[in-house]
Parts: C-alpha cells; sequence; structure tokens
C-alpha cells in the first residue's frame, strides 16, 4: 500500500489547484478504493533556477513510497536523472 505521496511539480508549466483536484478525484474517486486510507500527499515545488533535481532530494529526503512528476520535459529528465543517481526505494 501507498502511504506517502511526493509530488514534484513545476508551476510554470501546471497549475497546483488542478493537479490537487485530479489527485483527489484518482485518490477518492473509485469504489475499489473504497475504506482504503488515502495516502499523505507532500509537494515539491521546482523553481527556475532549479528544475527538479533539489526539488527531488528534499523529497526523497520525506521518505515517499512514490513520486509523482508534472511539469514538462526538462522537469520530468531532472527528476528522473536525480533518481537514477540515487539510492533510494521509490
Amino acid at each position: 500500500m501507498t502511504r506517502r505521496v511526493a509530488i514534484v511539480w513545476n508551476p510554470s508549466k501546471t497549475d497546483q489547484d488542478a493537479l490537487i483536484s485530479g489527485l483527489d478525484e484518482a485518490l477518492n474517486g473509485s469504489d475499489a478504493r473504497a475504506g482504503t486510507p488515502a495516502p499523505e500527499v507532500s509537494w515539491w515545488e521546482t523553481s527556475e533556477d532549479d528544475p527538479g533535481g533539489d526539488a527531488t532530494r528534499r523529497a526523497v529526503e520525506w521518505d515517499p513510497d512514490l513520486v509523482v512528476v508534472a511539469g514538462g520535459d526538462g522537469t520530468v529528465r531532472a527528476v528522473a536523472e536525480h533518481l537514477a543517481g540515487i539510492d533510494a526505494p521509490v
């Protein structure tokens, strides 16, 4: 069971309110998940100076079970590169 979800997101590419709405629907919208507690979610924002590496490092320090990336291809690449370079079970 996923108990902690870290979301690394790029605010210049996507709206956090839209992401929250979609996440709430995904976590709570299915009868198949009825009775299953929703995971704890944390948000890690990227910046122009940091396209995702530092945000990912901080997110992984939070000890999530799952990392979700929301942004453009540069954000996805930066997060993937960071995750590929560390020994973390996410």
